[in-house]
């Protein structure tokens, strides 16, 4: 039986298993925990009467040695050498009454317990060293038990007895080495193991001695000096022996050192039966867990296999099969969810087939839709892209037909009736092209088709769709027109996939848009034009941003004699890194067709309005013009804008002229007023830039917030030798002076023209005969020249 662990049987089965498991081990921990307290507690007073076991044999070898230490004390010529101070002499003294009391150390310490003189049986002792003292008057004249550790490691008891010596005071105390033998009879005689361990200062603790045996003492020294930390602390068992130990410590009152000993019982007997109890548990737990395993596992398969059953369903659903129907041999809650499920199953293969329609076909006219041509125009090249001996197989056509006048429909009768529309012209294209493999609405009045073969020529394609198209189409009570516009692209000379075709037929379509004819074939040179612009759009965008665009300014004159005025037309050239300097008509048309004129404004304007400023700021009063373009009017918060670049830079408003061409006003003209009355109301000049050259000048002029006109070019040209450009001259000056507006000529090239329209009363004129457009450098020379000239001539002639 396979066991793994991605499965539902599987992780039941160690759920199972994993929970008996978890309730044995908590079983066998409770029962050793309980068997080691148990234990402990039983063993708890031996280690209390062997603790006072040691205790009283340490206080018997006390009272064993008071007498010495008193008749050391009473020894009158060890009085005189204190009364004295002769330590020296103190400390021969001692070494002979040692002798003469049979003991191993006698030592001499002040009223308070520092040392003064020692035997020499006892070596060197710290000079800090203090013994304790004690009251004679109380606990019945004997000294406390207190410990001496020699340098040797050995361990020595002492008693002490009071010495008055004249006027100084102290106490002699007298000791003998408590050796391996007292330990092993204490230890016999409380019934326990026993070990002594000591610590010199500054060193590790070592073993003194142990009741345990030689082989083990080793072990034993480790063990406790791994336990032992400060004094009186110790684990209650030992980690050595398998911790089969319970401990007690007695800390001695050592001179010289720390002496622990250590009284341990084994648990061994006492833990017997806990360990049969322990046994008896693990053979049960095993053999719970072998059968608890395989019946879990014939649990856990009963249970799953209804869920296992509906995976399988659930997969097949996945992968798109709807056609089998959910069954199962369970009961109960399983088969309502087999049920829920099979209906879920109906209920998204309904759904798939709506959303299948909804992805790939247009819902008004039921055609393709973008998505599904793609997916077919992919396929039909990566077939027609495979080496073939038959050449048909190659030939692949794709059209892009735009309806025709179809916005006036939507905008006139409404855009159900233009709903209406679409849906009888893909019903004809539906019979015309019965024999292409895909026609498809892409979006709006947008179709396209796909014809693959060499059944027909695609122009006999495009004539059977004009033909079809032809005819008008009855929506209510109106019959409606419509064309369409088709561009035309092959495969593979105008595209080697499906994404360059589909471009390649729009370029084409736009191109048969543009020139007014039915059908139009690709042309290799439009998509050269395109990428060029946009090249140029990118090459723009970084032209701001390395400030490559330049000021340059064009004077403007007043033909008025003794007029000292100071104007000029701002202009823009650009200086490209790899073209050189370009003029205005090779990017301002297309920098206005792709709204990018915008930035150039924001880029423009400030400036211009900066240097108008430095101008006043010295004294120099010059009025700028700037042209604006529709999509600056289109922005209702522009004047707003202009405002604040005044307000930055203190310039009166007066100071500005921003002119406008007709066709600017033309393409939004209520917007357009709407913003050129809030210019003027904030005090900027407003001018038409090339008047006469509108379809409707003459309908709105009288409705513009301007103060000038500017007369086209093309009729000053023409002026001297045509009567008509003069008489249309003449009579725009007079228009604009009877409205109250000024008027300025462009394009004045020669003396005689620049005569005429001083003739005429024209206010302005700019040129090259007065000047071609300069770098604002070299303006700003112009303006101060001219301003010299009129302060040291008050009238003069202007050319």
């Amino acid at each position: 039986m396979r066991l793994g662990f991605n499965d539902l049987r599987s992780r039941m089965t160690l759920m199972f298993v994993g929970l008996l498991l978890l309730v044995q081990v908590a079983t066998l921990a409770l029962t050793n925990y309980l068997g080691s307290r148990l234990a402990g507690e039983q063993f708890l007073p031996v280690l209390e009467h062997a603790e006072a076991a040691v205790d009283g044999e340490l206080a018997q070898r006390v009272r064993a040695l008071t007498p010495a230490a008193g008749a050391i004390a009473r020894f009158g010529g060890l009085r005189r050498a204190t009364a004295s101070g002769e330590w020296d002499a103190a400390s021969g003294l001692l070494r002979e009454q040692a002798k003469r009391q049979r003991v191993d150390l006698a030592v001499l310490t002040d009223a308070s317990g520092r040392l003064r003189a020692a035997s020499e049986a006892f070596l060197p002792i710290p000079a800090e060293a203090t013994f304790e003292v004690f009251d004679p008057g109380g606990k019945g004249g004997v000294s406390p038990a207190q410990f001496v550790l020699d340098s040797q490691g050995r361990l020595l008891v002492v008693a002490m007895a009071p010495l008055e010596a004249g006027n100084r005071s102290g106490f002699v105390g007298v000791g003998r080495v408590v050796d391996e033998q007292f330990w092993r009879k204490t230890a016999s005689a409380s019934g326990v193991e026993l070990s002594v361990m000591v610590r010199a200062p500054g060193q590790s603790w070592k073993l003194a001695t142990t009741s345990v045996g030689a082989s083990r003492s080793r072990d034993v020294e480790q063990a406790l000096a791994r336990e032992l930390g400060p004094v009186g602390t110790l684990a209650s068992i030992s980690p050595f022996d398998l911790r089969e130990f319970q401990n007690r410590v007695v800390d001695l009152s050592v001179v010289g050192g720390s002496v622990a000993v250590v009284l341990q019982q084994s648990l061994g007997s006492a833990l017997a039966p806990f360990e049969a109890l322990r046994m008896v548990v693990s053979a049960v737990t095993a053999l719970s867990m072998l059968v608890f395993v395989f019946g879990s596992r014939l649990i856990a398969s009963s249970i799953t296999r209804p869920v296992r059953e509906l995976a399988a369903a659930a997969k097949r659903i996945r992968a798109g099969d709807y056609s089998q129907p959910i069954r199962t041999r369970a009961h109960g809650e399983i088969t309502e969810l087999a049920s829920s499920l099979d209906s879920m199953r109906e209920e998204v293969a309904r759904r798939e087939a709506d959303v299948h329609r909804l992805a790939y076909y247009d819902s008004l006219t039921g055609l393709a839709n973008r998505a599904l041509f793609r997916v077919a125009l992919r396929d039909a090249v990566a077939v027609a892209a495979q080496p073939s001996d038959n050449m048909a197989r190659g030939r692949l056509v794709v059209l892009l037909l735009d309806l025709d006048r179809f916005k006036w429909v939507n905008d006139t009768l409404g855009h159900e009736c233009g709903d209406r529309v679409l849906e009888a012209a893909a019903d004809r294209l539906r019979n015309a092209l019965s024999d292409a493999e895909v026609i498809a609405r892409l979006g709006g009045d947008e179709f396209a088709v796909l014809a693959t073969g060499a059944k027909r020529p695609a122009h006999e394609l495009a004539d059977r769709i004009s033909e079809a198209l032809e005819p008008p189409i009855a929506i209510a009570e109106h019959s409606v027109d419509i064309g369409a516009s088709i561009g035309i692209a092959h495969f593979p000379e105008h595209g080697r996939t499906a994404d360059e075709l589909l471009r390649h037929a729009d370029a084409a379509m736009y191109t048969a848009k543009r020139h007014g004819v039915p059908s139009a074939v690709f042309d290799p040179a439009l998509e050269t034009s395109r990428v060029r612009h946009l090249s140029m759009l990118s090459d723009l965008r970084t032209a701001l941003e390395r400030q490559e665009l330049e000021l340059y300014v064009q004077p403007k004159i007043a033909l008025e004699d003794g007029a000292t005025r100071l104007s000029g037309e701002v202009l823009v050239r650009w200086q490209h890194p790899e073209r050189g300097m370009l003029p205005p008509s090779d990017f301002i048309p297309f920098a206005e067709q792709t709204g990018f004129i915008r930035q150039m404004t924001i880029y423009l304007l400030p400036r211009a309005i900066k240097q108008a400023a430095d101008w006043l700021r010295e004294g120099i009063e010059v009025t700028l013009a700037v042209n604006v373009s529709a999509r600056d009017l289109e922005e209702r918060g522009f004047a707003q804008r202009v405002g604040r670049w005044l307000a930055s830079e203190s310039l009166p408003a007066r100071l500005l002229c921003l002119e406008v061409t007709e066709t600017a006003l033309m393409e939004e003209p209520e917007r357009a007023v709407a913003v050129m009355r809030d210019l003027r109301t904030i005090g900027v000049q407003l001018a038409i830039d090339d008047y006469g050259t509108g379809l409707s000048s003459l309908a709105y002029l009288k409705t513009l917030w301007v103060n000038e006109l500017k007369i086209d070019q093309a009729f000053v040209a023409a002026m001297p030798e045509n009567d008509r450009d003069a008489t249309i001259v003449r009579s725009t000056i007079d228009l604009g002076h009877s409205l109250g507006l000024k008027v300025t000529a462009e394009g004045v090239e020669t003396g005689r023209q620049a005569e005429m329209l001083r003739e005429f009363g024209c206010d302005n004129a700019q040129g090259h005969f007065f000047s071609m457009a300069l770098p604002m450098q070299q303006f700003d020379h112009w303006i101060r020249l001219q301003r010299a000239q009129a302060l040291a001539r008050p009238v003069a002639s202007v050319y």
